[in-house]
């Protein structure tokens, strides 16, 4: 399938770039191995089937992620200036009163 759409976009045989596909599909299954294997044997997450589950997840989210990203990153580029948006925090002396409040 992967070949009919390669050549399609790519106008002609598929076959000089098979060694390239090989390798790219090498270091996706090694990445996406070192992702998720540690994790899934640490915490014992279900059976074999769950995990191939999740490794065909990873590949699809990394696509997603580049492209989210790459709309700012192409922005900041072309001199784009936005502010840091930074995550608000919550202020541990007005959760420290509280506390001594409950307790008195």
């Amino acid at each position: 399938m992967l070949a009919l759409v390669l050549g399609t976009i790519l106008h002609g045989s598929v076959s000089p770039y098979l060694w390239l596909l090989q390798i790219l599909a090498a270091m996706t299954t090694v990445v996406v191995l070192g992702i998720t294997l540690p994790p899934y044997i640490a915490l014992k997450r279900g059976p074999v089937l769950e995990y191939l589950k999740t490794m065909a997840s990873v590949p699809p989210l990394m696509i997603y992620l580049a492209f989210s990203n790459g709309a700012k990153i192409v922005q900041t580029m072309r001199g784009r200036k936005s502010p840091f948006k930074r995550t608000p925090k919550i202020e541990h002396a007005v959760e420290a009163q509280v506390d001594a409040d409950a307790e008195a």
